[in-house]
């Protein structure tokens, strides 16, 4: 469940950051057996360059969990961005290596406000928009 919540919590991060307004997040347990989470008033592409950079920065969020939860997910996410970018080359290699690092630049650096919607996801298991612009306003003011 934290792994699912991190995730979210980056994803809202990077899509503030990209301009975006997420106007619900919502966390439950599918009938797969697993966690799972959806962030809405996010209209962008997963293939673009605002929707892996999402994609992106909730894979890297993931790794804030403390608990022993397998990562199975993070992987599958990654291989997702992988194929959006059709990687063909060493410099199309070097260009997700670069992505990657800075996503996880982004989670730590904005480490507490992921946290602090993840926290607040595993009580509630949903936030409002306005629940979620109150928490990541501290980084809209620094940009």
């Amino acid at each position: 469940m934290w792994s699912e919540a991190f995730c979210a919590g980056g994803k809202c991060v990077a899509a503030a950051l990209g301009g975006l307004n997420p106007t619900r997040v919502e966390l439950w347990f599918s009938q797969s057996g697993r966690w799972v989470h959806e962030v809405d008033g996010l209209d962008v592409l997963p293939s673009s360059v605002v929707g892996r950079a999402i994609v992106m920065a909730g894979t890297a969020a993931r790794h804030l969990s403390d608990f022993d939860e397998p990562d199975i997910i993070a992987v599958l996410e990654n291989v997702a961005v992988i194929a959006t970018l059709k990687i063909t080359s060493q410099r199309d290699t070097r260009h997700f290596t670069a992505l990657s690092m800075a996503a996880m630049d982004l989670i730590e650096k904005y480490q507490s406000v992921v946290r602090a919607i993840a926290g607040r996801l595993v009580i509630t298991k949903s936030m409002s928009g306005e629940d979620l612009a109150a928490r990541l306003a501290p980084i809209l003011r620094k940009e």
